[in-house]
């Protein structure tokens, strides 16, 4: 059986999938014993499996691919929900989470959102740390996951205001003062770049 290679080398000069989804394994447990969060980074690429091997090294919608597969593959080894959803979300997620630095604010907001009502808020950074080997930490992600965590009134929003606007602009409102409170969180220096 031929090999998977983990994707462009230039992006993963270990090579193949499998010494790739080790490497990440072991970052992870040199940061926590905790098993939830080694397993997702074990099985995070899942969804590169289903890449069709005429198009590798790419594995362009493998996020989408994982969140869909997860549940089968967590059922077969008959673990806990909170693995199949830990995993369908890490696996979903986990290139966006890579990609921190460069999102727009309102993305780091709408991500943390995401990672919040999951359950994986803890796990995902662990996870992306390791599969970005040597890459910074994802800055302002905690400060993000609270923001997110916080009611409409502690972000300063007037109940009266919100409840005359139209229902369908509301999340677009509340999403905005998110955004500006990370901004403001994080000030000048950690926002530049």
């Amino acid at each position: 059986m031929p090999l998977i290679p983990a994707g462009p080398l230039e992006h993963h000069p270990e090579g193949d999938l499998f010494t790739h989804s080790i490497q990440v394994l072991q970052r992870v447990a040199a940061m926590t014993g905790d098993p939830l969060p080694r397993f997702c980074a074990l099985f995070h690429d899942l969804g590169k499996l289903a890449t069709d091997p005429a198009r590798y090294p790419s594995h362009h919608g493998h996020d989408d691919s994982g969140f869909a597969m997860a549940a089968e593959f967590c059922n077969r080894l008959c673990l806990p929900s909170m693995y199949r959803r830990a995993l369908a979300w890490v696996s979903r997620l986990h290139g966006k989470a890579n990609n921190w630095d460069e999102l727009r604010d309102s993305s780091k907001i709408k991500l943390a959102e995401q990672a919040l009502k999951a359950g994986i808020a803890g796990v995902l950074p662990l996870v992306s740390a390791a599969d970005k080997a040597g890459a910074p930490p994802m800055a302002g992600w905690d400060a993000a996951v609270r923001i997110v965590g916080i009611s409409a009134q502690a972000l300063g929003i007037d109940r009266e205001k919100l409840e005359a606007m139209p229902i369908g602009n509301r999340p677009t409102f509340i999403l905005q003062k998110r955004t500006e409170a990370l901004r403001e969180s994080l000030g000048p220096i950690q926002r530049a770049g």
